[in-house]
């Protein structure tokens, strides 16, 4: 009985030294791997935005996708537009280059598509568009534009839209109108945008155009520009392009590939 008294003393005695001991014991030293980790984690999130020409919209917090507003009016001047008559010769070098004229004679619709390559490196893109026609001054268009280029990751680009015809018997072809743009990098989702189109064509001789093909639209309330320029020799109904296509995005970084292919229009 004493031993047990002298042994339960002996460890009340010891144990606020053995806490004391415990809690003056210093806390581990910080190594800093965390810190390192995130570091590397912003690096490698740096390096990608740096070979990316969409990161400008991924990283845009504006969400909206549109800068325009919408027009009250815009069924009543749909409906003026459609009540003019324009008909198209299927082969205009027989009509001194007229591919677009008014009245009620003619082919009632038209339609252009082409495709080509969008730059000649071991990884070339491409685009193939289409251009549909109706009997009146309203036309439609879609075109695919895929980007593998060297000093950016690999994108594309899909553009729709609805324009109107501005000029009639004559060589020269012009078309404005609006656009819907939808932008997409390998591995990200797709975005979308809105803007507006313009296309010219010209025709010297029989055989021998030129064309411009412009589009600016805003992701993102950001800009993104497109255009192309094709010199052309035609033989109905088929057309031989060659020429070059340019891309600008928000940062002004650009994007300038030569580029080539073939058009069919009836």
């Amino acid at each position: 009985m004493v031993l047990n008294i002298l042994l339960l003393s002996a460890a009340l005695t010891l144990l606020p030294g053995i806490c004391e001991g415990e809690e003056d014991n210093p806390p581990l030293p910080d190594t800093g791997e965390a810190q390192v980790s995130t570091e590397d984690d912003e690096e490698t999130e740096n390096d990608e935005d740096d070979d990316s020409f969409l990161a400008p919209y991924y990283e845009s917090e504006d969400t909206t996708g549109c800068f325009l507003t919408g027009c009250s009016d815009s069924w009543d001047i749909l409906r003026i537009i459609t009540s003019v008559k324009v008909r198209y010769n299927s082969n205009p070098a027989g009509k001194g280059g007229v591919r677009a004229f008014l009245g009620g004679r003619g082919n009632p619709v038209a339609l252009n598509m082409r495709i080509g390559l969008s730059s000649l490196e071991n990884s070339p893109g491409y685009t193939a568009g289409l251009l549909f026609r109706t009997p009146s001054p309203i036309v439609f268009d879609v075109l695919y534009h895929r980007v593998d280029s060297e000093e950016f990751n690999a994108f594309s680009l899909l553009y729709t839209g609805m324009g109107t015809q501005l000029v009639y018997n004559s060589p020269l072809q012009l078309m404005l109108g609006a656009q819907a743009a939808f932008p997409a990098e390998d591995g990200r989702s797709t975005l979308a945008g809105w803007g507006f189109g313009l296309l010219g064509e010209y025709s010297f001789g029989d055989r021998i155009g030129t064309a411009l093909d412009y589009r600016l639209v805003w992701i993102r309330s950001l800009p993104l520009h497109r255009g192309e320029m094709r010199i052309s020799w035609s033989s109905a109904p088929m057309k031989i392009f060659i020429g070059c296509s340019f891309l600008r995005n928000s940062k002004g970084e650009h994007i300038f590939d030569p580029c080539a292919g073939l058009e069919l229009f009836f």
